[in-house]
């Protein structure tokens, strides 16, 4: 059960007050914890805390078929980032697949987070995002993705890395 505003108030002030913190500790303390707050979106991102997948707009390399390492390149329609859009995927110069691609984050209705490749003419496949790594405004460098097979997450996972 959480406790309630004025509980955690007094609690602090209670802390602050046992600690003997000098005001000039504080008030460095405060500064650096809402520097710190803005910075929210930094960092590794594990299954359960993918809150959005907005930054997952641009180019990376695709290791799908590790004999054939491929580029993708996601642009999400207008009106729809975050969650809808338009991909390409090369191997060596020419496009090898594109199509539609979606994206959820994790949410209590499916309980991951996941992309869904539709591939213009092809078969659909779907990957699971076990974990990315994120500057503060989401934007993803690093994505470790499973294929989604027909009794779950297929092993190995593979790590998709920002290019452009």
């Amino acid at each position: 059960m959480a406790a309630s505003p004025s509980l955690e108030s007094k609690a602090a002030e209670t802390l602050l007050r046992h600690a003997q913190l000098p005001a000039e500790t504080h008030e460095a303390l405060k500064t650096q914890f809402s520097q710190s707050a803005l910075l929210q979106g930094a960092g590794w991102h594990g299954p359960s805390d993918i809150k959005t997948l907005v930054g997952l707009e641009g180019q990376f390399l695709w290791p799908e078929d590790v004999f054939n390492v491929g580029t993708i390149r996601f642009s999400f329609d207008l009106g729809k980032i975050g969650y809808e859009g338009r991909y390409e995927l090369a191997r060596g110069w020419s496009v090898a697949e594109k199509g539609l691609f979606y994206c959820v984050p994790n949410n209590p209705a499916i309980g991951f987070a996941a992309i869904t490749l539709m591939p213009d003419g092809g078969e659909v496949r779907s990957f699971v995002v076990n974990g990315m790594m994120t500057d503060n405004e989401w934007k993803i460098y690093v994505a470790v993705l499973n294929k989604l097979g027909p009794s779950g997450p297929l092993q190995p996972p593979m790590s998709i890395v920002r290019i452009g």
